[in-house]
């Protein structure tokens, strides 16, 4: 794909979004859904070219138990115009969706990829003194695997996925609000000639 603008442009995008959201908490859900759909236009006489962007994110969290939470999300975003700026193509790999890919591995037109992860709240019995301080911590474990794509349009294809795996464990710092802390390890593709592509994360809520 050349390499449009690659020394620079300017756009401005004009848009609506959509949001529905009934999950019993923002920062580490258990149960209930998310989705939002964005729509954004950017004019050719305010940009260096006309262009279109479209994003729809869904997320959907199914209780097991008490403790134990299943959560599956899914993410389309796509550029349309007649010249596409290479550093606005929808990229894939980051520490939210697709871990184990840096961001930017892969980038194209259109960007499809889904993931489910597994959470499991721990509760333990073993309270903790910091300078003088009771705690009593509580932490979560978690695995998750998914699978992403991009592609051009009319070049969609099964075969252009690529898997994602890992295990990660959370502190809730703030257990009133469910805040939590997160490490995750994850695994990407093993390309021929190269080690498997995988990615440290540490980082502050949840994934999706």
């Amino acid at each position: 794909m050349p390499l449009v603008n690659k020394d620079g442009g300017h756009v401005t995008f004009f848009g609506a979004t959509g949001i529905f959201d009934n999950r019993d908490n923002q920062n580490y859900t258990t149960r209930g859904s998310w989705v939002r759909l964005n729509v954004a236009y950017a004019p050719s006489f305010l940009s260096s070219q006309a262009l279109w962007k479209i994003e729809a994110q869904s997320k959907h969290f199914f209780p097991l138990s008490r403790k134990s939470t299943i959560g599956v999300n899914a993410n389309f975003s796509s550029l349309q115009g007649n010249t596409l700026p290479f550093y606005l193509l929808p990229e894939m790999g980051n520490d939210l969706l697709m871990r184990g890919y840096y961001t930017g591995r892969y980038r194209d037109q259109n960007y499809l990829a889904f993931q489910a992860e597994y959470r499991y709240f721990l509760d333990p019995k073993i309270p903790v003194n910091i300078w003088f301080v009771h705690m009593q911590p509580k932490f979560a474990l978690a695995a998750f695997g998914g699978t992403g794509s991009v592609f051009r349009n009319g070049d969609f294809g099964g075969n252009g996925f690529k898997p994602n795996y890992g295990v990660g464990a959370r502190w809730f710092y703030d257990e009133n609000a469910k805040l939590t802390i997160r490490i995750d390890y994850g695994w990407g593709e093993k390309r021929p000639g190269e080690k498997r592509q995988s990615g440290l994360y540490l980082s502050l809520a949840e994934a999706f």
